[in-house]
C-alpha cells in the first residue's frame, strides 16, 4: 500500500519505469516527500499530500479509493487507446476527516504530451503489426503521424487543496528529476471537484438577460394571439413572437411550388452533416484510434461516414441557385437597393446565430463537466469569448481553429460570397454575355487556386491528411467554395429565364449522370488509400467539389423545371418541406449539442460503424428539438417582421 499515496505522480511514474530502469518500485515513498519539499507547493496541498504517504489503517480506504478513482495504463495501448480516464464520480464523492483536516477528492484531466524520441520502440512495435505487414495498401508513414508527439488523457485524483498550479509544479519538477521526455499540461478548467462554482461574467448577465427578454416576447405575443383569435380579429405584427402562430406556419402544408424539391436536398444535407461531425467529434474519445486510421477507413460504409464535406458544396450551390432565381424574379416587379439587399438578410441570419453565440459564450460552461468537459469549454466557450465579433460579422473562417464554433466558417464563407453576390445579379439582366463570361473567369481562377496551392503546400483531400494548410487554404477558403456558388448562380438564371429547353430523355439521362457523379465521387476516394500523390490531390481539391456542385444544380434544375421524375418526387415529399424550413436552424445548433454530448461522457468507447450510426441517430433527435426552440424563439419571429414589412412596402408602391 505504500505505492497508493503516489497518486499525483502516477503518469510520470509509469512512463518514467517504462523508459527508465533506475527508479525501483519501493523507493516511491520517499520520492513522493521529497518531491512535496522540493516543488514548492501550497501550505494546504503539501499538508494533503503529506497524509497520503501515512501507513495508518484507518486512512487505507480513502487512499486506495483516490488511487482506484485515478486512471491506469488501459487495454489497447497499440490500437491507438491513449486514454486513461479513471472514475471521475468515484474521485468527486471522496470526502474524508483525517485528523483536524477534511480530505476532498479532486479529478485532473493531465494532457501528457510524449515526444517521439521516447516512442522508438513503441513505433516500432506498432510497425510489426500483423496490420501493416499483410494490407500493402495502407500508409504506415500517414499512420505513424497521428503517434507523433501524441498527447495522452490521463485522470488522475489528488485532494481539493491542490491547484492546477501546484499539479503543475510538481509535473514539472518530477519531469526534470526522472529527465524523461513528457510533457505534462494541466490548467484550472481541467480539474473538476464537488460543488465547484463556475465564475461568472458580465456576457452571462448578458445572456440572462437577453433569453428573459425573448421569453417575454413569446409569453406576451402569444397571449395577444389567442386573445386575437377568440375575438376572431385580423393577426397583426404584434403576434410576430407568437409561439402558436408560428408553430402553424412551421407545420403548414402549403401549395406545391417547383422549388419544393429544394428541401428535400438541404434535409438529406443537413444529415449527413451530422452524421459527419457525429463521427469527428467522437474521435477525441475513442479507444481504438489507430483501428480508425488503418483498417476501418477501408470499409466501404466508412467513405460514407468521413465524405460529408462534399455537402457544404450542396447549400453553396442552392444558395447560389436560391440567390439568383429570386432576385431575378422579384426585381421584375419590385426595386431592390442596395442596402436593402445587405440588410435584410443580415438582420434574417443574425438573432438565431447570437443566440447560439450566447449560448457557447455563456451556457454551455454550466454544463461542461466529466473528464472531457475541458473540450466543451475549450472548444465552445472559450473560443467564443475571444472571437464572437468573428461569428457576429461572418469573418469567423479568418480564425481558424480559434473559431467561435467550428461549423460557423461556413455562414462566413456563404456571407462573404453574399456580398459579391450585387456584381452579378445587378448586371446580369442587361448584360448577360459580359457577367457569364466574368463567371467562368473567375470559376477558372478559383479552380487554379486550388490547384497550385494544392501542388505548393502539399496539402491533402481527405479527412485523415487533414491539417492547418488544408484547413486555412482549402476547407474554410472563400476562394475555393466559389466555383459551387457560380454554379448555382448559373443554373439560378438559366431557370429564371427558360434559355434553352431539353428533351424528357436527355433530362433523364443527364439526370442519372449527375447522380453517377455524385456517388462516382464519394466511392472514388478510395483512391487516396495508397501513396500521396500531391498532384493527384490537387486534381481532387481543384475539381471535385465543382463537379459535385454541377450535379447538384442540374438535379435541381430538372426538379424546377419539372423533368425530375422519380427524384422530384422524392425530394419533394411533404415532411421535407417542415424540415426544410428548420434547416438554418439546425445548422446552428447540431455542433453543441453533439459537443455537449460527446464531451460530456465519462468513459472512452469503442468507435464502430453501428455505434456511430446509432448515435446519430439519436442525437438528431435532439439536434431537431434544438432547432424548434431556435427557430420559435428566434428566427420565425424575425420572419415575420420582415413579412409585415414587405407588407407595408408592397403597399406604399
Amino acid at each position: 500500500m505504500q505505492f497508493l499515496p503516489l497518486i499525483l505522480t502516477f503518469p510520470v511514474v509509469v512512463f518514467s519505469q517504462s523508459f527508465s530502469p533506475k527508479i525501483p518500485l519501493q523507493i516511491f515513498n520517499s520520492l513522493a516527500r521529497k518531491a512535496i519539499k522540493n516543488s514548492h507547493l501550497h501550505e494546504n496541498c503539501a499538508a494533503d499530500l503529506k497524509l497520503l504517504i501515512t501507513n495508518e489503517s484507518d486512512q487505507k480506504l480513502w487512499i486506495a479509493k483516490m488511487f482506484d478513482a485515478s486512471g491506469k495504463i488501459s487495454p489497447g495501448l497499440f490500437k491507438g487507446n491513449f486514454h486513461f480516464m479513471g472514475d471521475y464520480d468515484e474521485c468527486l464523492e471522496i470526502d474524508e476527516n483525517v485528523g483536524n483536516r477534511t480530505v476532498a477528492g479532486q479529478y485532473c484531466t493531465l494532457f501528457v504530451t510524449v515526444f517521439d524520441e521516447v516512442l522508438g520502440s513503441f513505433r516500432s512495435s506498432v510497425k510489426e503489426n500483423e496490420i501493416f505487414k499483410t494490407n500493402a495498401n495502407i500508409d504506415f508513414e500517414g499512420v505513424l503521424n497521428v503517434m507523433k508527439d501524441p498527447t495522452l488523457m490521463w485522470g488522475v485524483c489528488i485532494p481539493k487543496s491542490c491547484s492546477s498550479e501546484n499539479v503543475a509544479k510538481l509535473s514539472s519538477y518530477l519531469e526534470n528529476y526522472f529527465n524523461i521526455k513528457v510533457r505534462i499540461t494541466v490548467v484550472e478548467d481541467m480539474c473538476q471537484y464537488k460543488d465547484k462554482s463556475v465564475k461568472r461574467t458580465p456576457v452571462d448577465y448578458f445572456a440572462f438577460i437577453f433569453f428573459a427578454v425573448i421569453l417575454f416576447l413569446i409569453v406576451v405575443s402569444t397571449s395577444y394571439d389567442f386573445y386575437l383569435q377568440m375575438r376572431g380579429d385580423e393577426l397583426n405584427i404584434f403576434v410576430a413572437f407568437s409561439i402558436y402562430t408560428n408553430i402553424k406556419k412551421l407545420v403548414a402544408s402549403s401549395s406545391n411550388t417547383p422549388l419544393d424539391c429544394l428541401n428535400g436536398i438541404k434535409v438529406l444535407s443537413c444529415c449527413w452533416i451530422v452524421l459527419g461531425h457525429v463521427f469527428v467529434l467522437q474521435l477525441f474519445s475513442v479507444k481504438n484510434l489507430l483501428y480508425v486510421f488503418t483498417e476501418w477507413r477501408h470499409e466501404t460504409l466508412s467513405i460514407f461516414l468521413w465524405s460529408p464535406m462534399y455537402t457544404v458544396n450542396t447549400f453553396f450551390a442552392v444558395s447560389g441557385f436560391l440567390r439568383s432565381y429570386i432576385y431575378l424574379k422579384r426585381t421584375e416587379t419590385f426595386r431592390v437597393g442596395l442596402g436593402a439587399f445587405y440588410l435584410i438578410r443580415y438582420v434574417r441570419m443574425t438573432p438565431a446565430l447570437l443566440a447560439i453565440i450566447l449560448i457557447h459564450t455563456s451556457l454551455v460552461k454550466f454544463a461542461s463537466t466529466g473528464p472531457y468537459g475541458f473540450f466543451t469549454n475549450n472548444y465552445l466557450a472559450i473560443h467564443c469569448r475571444k472571437t464572437w465579433w468573428s461569428a457576429f460579422f461572418f469573418f469567423t473562417k479568418i480564425m481558424n481553429f480559434k473559431m467561435c464554433g467550428m461549423h460557423l466558417w461556413y455562414l462566413a464563407v456563404d456571407n462573404q460570397l453574399y456580398l459579391c453576390a450585387p456584381l452579378i445579379l445587378f448586371f446580369i439582366r442587361k448584360y448577360p454575355r459580359r457577367v457569364i463570361g466574368a463567371m467562368a473567369a473567375a470559376f477558372v481562377a478559383s479552380t487554379i487556386y486550388s490547384i497550385t496551392v494544392t501542388i505548393y503546400k502539399r496539402i491533402g483531400f481527405t479527412p485523415f491528411e487533414w491539417n492547418e494548410d488544408y484547413a486555412s487554404f482549402i476547407y474554410f477558403s472563400t476562394i475555393h467554395h466559389a466555383p459551387s456558388w457560380l454554379i448555382g448562380i448559373f443554373f439560378g438564371y438559366l431557370f429564371h429565364f427558360r434559355k434553352f429547353r431539353l428533351s424528357k430523355n436527355l433530362h433523364f439521362a443527364l439526370l442519372v449522370l449527375s447522380l453517377y457523379v455524385m456517388i462516382n465521387l464519394i466511392l472514388k476516394q478510395t483512391v487516396f488509400f495508397g501513396e500521396y500523390d500531391v498532384y493527384r490531390a490537387a486534381l481532387w481539391n481543384g475539381l471535385a467539389k465543382p463537379l459535385w456542385a454541377l450535379a447538384v444544380s442540374f438535379i435541381i434544375f430538372s426538379c424546377v423545371s419539372g423533368n425530375g421524375g422519380f427524384v422530384a418526387t422524392f425530394l419533394s415529399l411533404p415532411v421535407f418541406r417542415i424540415f426544410g424550413r428548420l434547416t438554418y436552424c439546425i445548422y446552428l445548433v447540431h455542433f453543441s449539442v453533439i459537443s455537449s454530448y460527446l464531451f460530456n461522457q465519462k468513459e472512452v468507447v469503442y468507435f464502430s460503424t453501428s455505434i456511430t450510426l446509432f448515435r446519430a441517430l439519436g442525437l438528431s433527435v435532439l439536434v431537431v428539438l434544438g432547432s424548434v426552440v431556435l427557430h420559435l424563439g428566434f428566427e420565425a419571429p424575425i420572419i415575420a417582421l420582415l413579412h409585415y414589412k414587405n407588407k407595408y412596402n408592397e403597399k406604399r408602391q
